[in-house]
Parts: C-alpha cells; structure tokens; sequence
C-alpha cells in the first residue's frame, strides 16, 4: 500500500493533519531559531564596538579631553562617553566620584574608569592606563563598584545587561535546549513510565520545575565563579582559554553537521552528539526510582527532573554552557538572563507534557521530533559556528 508522506497504517485523516501540524510548526520554530542567532550575532558584535568596562567622562570644549579621546582611540579603544553637559551625565559623575572616593583635588575632567580604578588625563597620558589594561585584560565594568557603593544603578550599564539582542540570544538558546532529542527523549520515558498514575500534567510540570531549578542554579552560580576567576587571569591565560573554547566550539559545530547528515539519511546510530548508553540507562533507573515513591510522588518527579538534568547535561547542556562561558567573559550580562533562559527551555517540553495529558500518543509526538532531527543538528550546528566566531572576533582580537 502507497503512503501520503508522514502517514502510517490505520492512520485517521485527523491524525494525519494533526502531524503535518506539528512538522509545520517545528520547522518554523527551526528557521525563526537561526534568524535570531543571526541577528543576535550582527547585534552584538555592533555593541562590543563601545567598551562597557571603560566609561569616560568628559565636557566639550576641552583640550584634555579630546586628547585623552584620541588617546584611548590610539589604544583601539571606544570607551561608553558621558559628556556632563547633561544633566544625567552629571549625576552619574557624581556617583562615579563617591563610589572611587576621588580626592577633591583630582575631580577633574577628563576621567576614566577601568575596574576597580580610574585615571587622570596624566596618567592616560603617561602611559599608565596602557600598564593597567596589560596587566588585567578584563576589567571588571566600573558599574559595579558604583552599584555596591552607592546602592544605585548606572542605567546605561543596565540597559546594556539587559538589551534585547541578550534575550533574543537567551531565548533561542532557551528554546534550542528544550528541542533537544535527548531531553525530549528522557522526558517521552518519564511521562509513557508515569501515565498509568493518571496525573500526567501534574507529575510533567513537577518534572520539568526540577529541570528548571537546576538550570537557573547553574547559571547564576557558573557565571558568578567564572565572572570572578577569569578577570583575575594573565591575559596570555585567557586568550589560550578563548583559543580552546572556540576550537572546541567548532568542534561540536562539526559534529552537529554530521549529526545532520546521518540523521538526514536515517542512520541513527552513527549519531555522535547524543547521551552515551551508560547515562541513558543511569537516568532511566533515576526515573523508576522516584516515580515509586507512593504519596510523595509530586517530590520524587521534581528531584527526578532535577537530578537527571545534571546526568544528561553532557547531552543537552552544550549552549546553555556555551553561553554561560561566553557571559563570564563579557562581564555585562545580567544573571537574570538565565531565568530567561530556563523558561525558555521550559517552553517546549511544557507544551509536549500537556499534549500527552490530553490523550496524545507519545509516537504522534516523538515522531515528527524524529522527522525534524537533522533541522535541530543543522541549527545547533550553525549555534556553536557562530559561537566559536563571535568568541575569536570578540575575546581572541578584541583586545
């Protein structure tokens, strides 16, 4: 018997559109997922054309000032320019002065601020500006000693934190993690093992709130440690850190391509960039375990969702690691992106769990996931392509 594509024996007319459906959808999720990492991508390479880690305050006309401007434009620099002819800049002088504790006899125009020092036109001039940024070639941004002193925040280093190309990033990183095959794969396991308790929805999103914990705690604590450690390294230290970031980001963007070929071509078992056997199998008996924990069952599917996101993280951790290393080092980036992050991941495995409480067969469900496997590769594929460009523009010779 001959087939319509995405058909099967016994197959309703209903079931067949409702599939169509769901390939449609999750090729448009595909495409609108590249298209904003090549925006994010443009995006941001224009707004590492200012220095957030070096705020200049100046008044025009001033003699000092345009020096001191030229000089740091010798130096490659483009620092964020306050001209206090504002009013607004003004007042973010004066939380800049109390927070560095400026003697009165050095409030003078123009000013510099790198990390936790700032700078006089002679010693930019001398020579000493170009000393310090040697010895630490990643500044912490001078926003956040004004933050700590003053309990006020800069709202230009704010808005930057926070600006929309950084949540269009966080976003499609978010959703990328919650396509996943090998999330979608445990939670497809998790949701056939816990049906018969006949809470789908509410067992599913305890689940998936595990698996959310664990990917805000993550963030928040990996780029706190890393924000700390990496400013604090040589400069020789981090570029050889950012050269072996990049080269292991192209690495996996060339095994997501041929992830992308094998499973264009069906040969699933020659799939690189997938949960080893040994893990799969850990994170099964993790899931049987909880799931027979009688009236305490809600508890043991929320450590489930979060013990078995830690085992499968090899799997499905690779972007939210990448971006993780990549805030680190631009040292601007609010940790709440994480959250953005985390709901976004949360978004399509939430959409699954609610379609298999209604009555939704998992197949219905893990084959369009299956039909749509080389999309995910090829995007997650161009994710690390773009990475790895953006960490050698930006960190390799950027500086």
């Amino acid at each position: 018997m001959s087939h319509l594509p995405y058909t099967k024996d016994g197959d309703t007319i209903p079931k067949i559109i409702g599939r169509v459906k769901i390939i449609r959808v999750s090729k448009i999720i595909s495409v609108a997922l590249v298209m904003s990492m090549v925006i994010f991508a443009a995006a941001n390479v224009s707004a590492k054309e200012t220095s957030p880690q070096i705020v200049l305050f100046k008044i025009t006309p001033c003699d000092n000032c345009a020096a001191v401007t030229e000089r740091l434009a010798y130096m490659g620099i483009v620092p964020s320019t306050f001209d206090i002819a504002d009013a607004e800049a003004l007042n973010q002088l004066q939380l800049y002065i109390s927070a560095y504790d400026i003697p009165s006899g050095e409030q003078q125009l123009p000013l510099v601020f790198v990390g936790e020092r700032y700078f006089t036109t002679q010693d930019v001039l001398g020579g000493g500006l170009a000393q310090y940024l040697s010895a630490n070639p990643n500044p912490v941004p001078p926003s956040r000693y004004v933050i700590s002193a003053n309990g006020a925040k800069d709202d230009n280093s704010a808005s930057k934190a926070f600006d929309t190309p950084k949540i269009v990033s966080a976003l499609t990183a978010g959703l990328l993690n919650g396509l996943n095959p090998c999330g979608v794969s445990m939670l497809l396991f998790f949701v056939t093992l816990i049906g018969a308790k006949n809470n789908t929805l509410r067992y599913g999103l305890a689940y998936m709130a595990g698996k959310t914990l664990l990917y805000v705690l993550a963030g928040v604590v990996g780029y706190t440690l890393l924000g700390k450690l990496l400013p604090s390294l040589p400069r020789i230290a981090i570029t050889i850190f950012n050269l072996a970031l990049s080269i292991a980001a192209l690495v996996v963007a060339g095994l997501s391509f041929r992830d992308f070929y094998m499973s264009r071509h069906e040969r699933y078992d020659k799939i690189t960039l997938q949960l080893p056997l040994a893990f799969r199998k850990m994170c099964h008996q993790l899931i049987k375990r909880f799931a027979s924990l009688g009236k305490w069952l809600v508890a043991g599917c929320f450590a489930a969702g979060f013990i078995v996101s830690a085992v499968e993280f090899l799997c499905t951790g690779q972007a939210f690691l990448a971006s993780i290393l990549y805030a680190a080092q631009d040292g601007n980036i609010s940790p709440w992106l994480y959250i953005v992050y985390a709901l976004a991941a949360l978004v399509p495995p939430s959409l699954i769990i609610v379609l298999l409480s209604k009555g939704r067969a998992a197949l219905a469900i893990s084959e369009p996931i299956r039909k749509n496997m080389p999309v995910i590769k090829l995007v997650n594929g161009v994710f690390f392509l773009l990475f790895a460009a953006m960490i050698i523009i930006l960190f390799v010779f950027g500086h």
